[in-house]
């Protein structure tokens, strides 16, 4: 895959960058097929549909998901 040159952001603009499928499993060190299994059955992060085939997740959806996520135990069911 070949990577794309940053682009430069003006001031006041907050940079979340949009990742495709591969990208996000990747950042999350999952396979993309778990975040379409997720995307299916629900409880995964909260992703753009840009088209028909076109599925982007933001950063920080994915930064939120993961912090939605922590427990202090195996026992802890969370909130």
């Amino acid at each position: 895959m070949k990577s794309e040159p940053a682009i430069a952001v003006p001031d006041g603009i907050d940079a979340d960058p949009i990742l495709r499928t591969s990208e996000a499993a990747s950042y999350l060190r999952v396979t993309p097929r778990y975040l379409e299994k997720l995307r299916t059955l629900g409880g995964g992060p909260v992703f753009l549909r840009l088209g028909a085939a076109a599925i982007r997740y933001r950063k920080s959806a994915l930064d939120q998901w993961c912090e939605q996520r922590a427990r202090v135990s195996t026992s802890d069911q969370g909130a």
